[in-house]
């Protein structure tokens, strides 16, 4: 019998595979392991999934249900009996529910119930605990809107009862064991079965998808490959055909790159009838999927190759066309150059025969004629692209000649009108320079050297300027003369004189300018040097009234202010002062003393500020020595010495700080007592906290105090390690009652902890 069980196993599971090839949505609603009607398991749903897949691995049937009401049926017991009864692979062979079932309803109705249901095979494992599963591993995360988090936690509980406790009470025999070890190892078939068929299936996709791009990519080649054998060999002979038409380098470049073209089509073709003779053809039909796809990028280095050979392709038919095109375009080109020469030349006559000189005109033609004949020379030499550029060269140049044959009058006017405004100027800046000489003569009479040696020779150099101007105003004026009609050079001299003529102005206006300053210096100079005086003073002074709060240094700057002040009196009791050294002196001096005053300012509040600070510090560590002195002195039965050590060491920084005069100092010493009081008070409040309730230390011990007989109740500090609780303390640590737990079955409401017990055998529901 076993063994002819085990041989329609092969059939069960092709059977299965069939069954299995529709889609999920195929299967009856009551065979689904989970379905979340109400909602409550969100993103959460593949947990619940998990969990259920995992404790139906232990042979369980499992089944987890959400809904919103129970409908006709009541209550949540009654509704798991009518969905049983509707539901076919609820139920086993006799009819009722079956034996390896596990369902766990949900259900939102009458503030939420819970309900876990099992077949008679998980007695032993849940008859006593499943009410508790519900009670205090589900029913307090739903409470808390943790449906799913409550399911898998669930689950998860029952699979631990069912490892720990066995499958099964033995009622089901040894039957039931070998159907279910029959029906795992048919799953199990079933599903490796159909695994290597969707394997295959996918394996098969894969090669035909790779295979099919290798298809196209040997077809996009072989085309390519075909399209520019063809191209090439047009292209070939229009090399040739162009290559008649210019000179051999040029013509070199052209077939230079069509071999580099030719060369690349080479190489494909050569590679491509490698692949189609050996196991690189895709449409062998033995390939897998490894080899089809080394196949692909085989042929796509092809497919670079050619489309580099296209890119040589298109450069060489450019270069051709270009070539071509020169060739066609020279001819217009010297037409159109030989027809500007004829205009312009026709121009040049008729101002000739109105008595302009046009000699310069004739130049540039000369010139013009000479590039055309070059850039013809070249073309008869098949140098086409630089028989273009001087045929370009010879446009440009005609250009200009036609433009200094219609400026020619205009600068005839203009040449005419400039060289009497450049003699009318001359004269203009001589008067200058005149006027300067006098005005420099005259500072020289009532100032130091020193005052104008910055402007000596400026006299000089303004009429070797002036001078300069008349000589080529003599040159323009030959120049627009009707013997020579040189308008361009006419404006070249007259320019080049009007830049003599500005240099020459501004050396005179350099002594108008100093003359102006002096006159200003002399004017102001005492009353700078009287409030400079004044400044220093005001300093003096400030720093006299706080001269403990100043730094030494700024005296020695006042004085240095002092020195510029008397040098700049000393410089006025010259016979010809120098006004602007003494108005600098006086100024600077001035500066300086003001700059001295506001540092003076500056220390002297930093210095009460600091003051300020020593004072209040001294007042905190007044109060904090005493405040340690007077705790200390209370209770120093029970005070070490170290505490005591750290208060005269604080005792002594606070002599120090009451002596010195200097703030600095003084409230460091300060800190420095308080920092050490605060030191000494917690050493002692340590002290005072360990004696506790211990006697009073007796003569030589660590305290060093004589016997007293001080009651402990006195000193109400230091709770901290002591056997007392604070005061307004309460006790704490009251034991909790204990939650009641019930047996069996029974409801209860979500937000309730115990309850009745309302099913029998085999489960029941639990409010939340």
């Amino acid at each position: 019998m076993h063994r002819t069980g085990l041989a329609g196993i092969p059939i069960l599971v092709a059977l299965l595979i069939l069954a299995c090839t529709p889609s999920v949505s195929a299967q009856s609603q009551d065979r689904l392991l989970v379905v979340d009607a109400a909602g409550l398991f969100g993103e959460r749903l593949d947990d619940v999934e998990a969990a259920a897949e995992g404790l139906q691995s232990r042979g369980a049937d499992v089944r987890v249900r959400t809904v919103f009401t129970c409908g006709p049926s009541g209550n949540l017991d009654q509704y798991e009996a009518d969905l049983e009864s509707n539901s076919p692979s609820w139920l086993g062979a006799d009819g009722n529910r079956k034996n390896n079932l596990i369902v766990i309803l949900i259900c939102l109705e009458g503030g939420g119930q819970t309900g876990l249901f099992y077949g008679s095979y998980w007695e032993s494992a849940l008859g006593s605990s499943w009410h508790s599963i519900q009670a205090d591993v589900m029913n307090p995360r739903f409470r808390e809107g943790d449906y799913a988090g409550g399911t898998v936690a669930g689950l998860e509980e029952i699979e631990r009862h069912i490892d720990s406790n066995g499958a099964g009470d033995g009622s089901t025999g040894g039957a039931s064991a070998t159907g279910l070890f029959l029906a795992v190892v048919v799953v199990a078939a079933a599903l490796i079965a159909l695994f290597l068929y969707t394997s295959r299936r996918k394996s098969q996709a894969r090669r035909a998808g790779l295979r099919q791009k290798a298809l196209l990519a040997k077809q996009a080649a072989a085309a390519g490959i075909n399209a520019l054998i063809e191209t090439l060999q047009m292209l070939h002979i229009k090399v040739n055909v162009t290559g008649e038409k210019v000179a051999v380098e040029e013509a070199g470049e052209l077939r230079t790159a069509l071999t580099d073209a030719r060369r690349l089509v080479d190489i494909s073709s050569m590679r491509y009838s490698e692949l189609s003779h050996s196991a690189g053809d895709p449409d062998n039909p033995k390939l897998g999927e490894a080899e089809l796809a080394a196949i692909e990028p085989e042929y796509t280095t092809i497919l670079e190759n050619l489309r580099q050979a296209r890119d040589s392709v298109k450069r060489v038919e450019g270069a051709i066309a270009a070539v071509l095109g020169l060739i066609d375009a020279f001819p217009g080109k010297v037409i159109e150059v030989e027809s500007a020469i004829t205009r312009v030349a026709g121009r040049q006559a008729d101002l000739r025969r109105e008595g302009f000189n046009t000699a310069y005109v004739a130049d540039l033609l000369a010139q013009v004629t000479v590039t055309l004949t070059l850039a013809q020379d070249l073309a008869g030499n098949k140098r086409i692209k630089e028989a273009t550029e001087y045929v370009s060269r010879a446009g440009t140049q005609v250009q200009q000649a036609a433009q200094a044959t219609e400026e020619l009058p205009l600068r005839k006017q203009e040449a005419e009108t400039a060289v009497p405004q450049l003699a009318s100027r001359i004269s203009q800046v001589s008067a200058k320079v005149e006027q300067g000489q006098v005005l420099f003569e005259e500072l020289s009479r009532s100032y130091a050297e020193t005052s104008w040696v910055s402007i000596r020779g400026n006299g000089t150099e303004a009429e070797n300027r002036v001078t300069w101007a008349e000589g080529v105003l003599e040159d323009a004026r030959l120049a627009v003369s009707m013997e020579q009609q040189e308008w361009h050079k006419a404006l070249e001299l007259v320019n080049r004189g009007n830049g003599w003529l500005t240099e020459a102005e501004s050396l005179v206006a350099a002594i108008s300018e100093l003359d102006a300053s002096l006159v200003t210096a002399r004017r102001d100079a005492p009353a700078e040097i009287t409030a400079a005086r004044a400044d220093i003073q005001k300093a003096w002074e400030y720093i006299a009234r706080y001269d403990d709060d100043i730094r030494e240094s700024l005296e020695e700057d006042l004085r240095t202010a002092e020195g510029l002040v008397a040098a700049a009196e000393e410089e006025m009791k010259q016979a010809k002062p120098d006004y602007l050294r003494v108005f600098k002196l006086a100024r600077e001096a001035n500066d300086n003393a003001d700059h001295i005053l506001a540092q003076a300012r500056d220390d002297r509040e930093a210095a009460v500020r600091l003051r300020a600070r020593a004072a209040s510090a001294m007042r905190d560590a007044e109060a904090e020595v005493a405040m340690v002195e007077r705790y200390i002195q209370v209770r120093h039965p029970f005070v070490r010495d170290a505490a005591r050590n750290r208060l005269t060491d604080a005792t002594e920084a606070l002599r120090q700080a009451r002596v010195t005069a200097e703030a600095g100092a003084q409230l460091e010493l300060a800190q420095r007592a308080e920092s050490a009081a605060r030191d000494a008070y917690a050493m002692a409040q340590r002290d005072v906290d360990h004696s506790w309730g211990a006697s009073q230390p007796v003569p030589g011990t660590a305290g060093g105090s004589p016997t007293m007989n001080i009651p402990t109740i006195l000193i109400p500090t230091g709770w901290s390690s002591g056997g007392s609780r604070p005061w307004g303390s309460r006790p704490s640590g009251a034991p909790r009652s204990s939650r009641p737990s019930g047996g069996g079955g029974g409801s209860t409401g979500w937000g309730s902890r115990g309850g009745g017990r309302s099913g029998g055998r085999g489960g029941g529901s639990t409010g939340w």
